[in-house]
């Protein structure tokens, strides 16, 4: 087998997709033209994509923490959801793939209620990353009611005044 010509060609940033290739050679004196087409194609890299928000009473700022493996990507966006409300932000990873979304009361006051919520994110519109989602849950407790009950000292057949505060 003789190699007659050798070509090394390199193409960076392509989208995701299917690609024809095809090499031709011109032929010389002694060798024929010859033309040859090959196919590859160019998928996304596998990713995956992690929520957690922990437990907090009513009042208390949300920390919604997301971590990925797509530490690189250029363009992609996630979409947090908590009870149908939702919020599309881009995501800036750290160098060790997490990144912290804080809502604060004034942000969640109309729609986040004590009880237990499901929080999602989906990961889109990344480069070269695929589509991907998951969920977990936390809860927002009660706060805590102190009521302060406090007599006053009476004599018999005097009216009692007892003083109830709810702070």
């Amino acid at each position: 087998r003789w190699i007659v010509a050798y070509a090394n060609f390199t193409k960076t940033h392509l989208p995701v997709g299917t690609y024809t290739i095809t090499a031709d050679y011109l032929g010389d004196d002694v060798h024929m033209a010859v033309s040859n087409s090959t196919m590859f194609a160019l998928f996304y890299r596998p990713m995956w994509i992690a929520i957690h928000a922990d437990n907090i009473y009513y009042g208390e700022t949300l920390c919604i923490n997301v971590t990925s493996n797509a530490t690189n990507t250029v363009y992609g966006r996630i979409t947090i959801s908590i009870n149908g409300r939702q919020v599309s932000i881009p995501l800036q990873l750290k160098p060790d793939g997490s990144y912290i979304y804080n809502l604060t009361f004034d942000e969640y006051k109309d729609f986040l209620g004590t009880g237990n919520h499901v929080l999602t994110v989906v990961f889109q519109n990344g480069t070269y990353y695929e589509f991907t989602t998951n969920s977990s849950t936390f809860n927002v407790f009660k706060l805590n009611t102190p009521l302060n009950v406090t007599p006053t000292n009476i004599k018999y057949g005097e009216n009692e005044i007892i003083d109830v505060t709810v702070d």
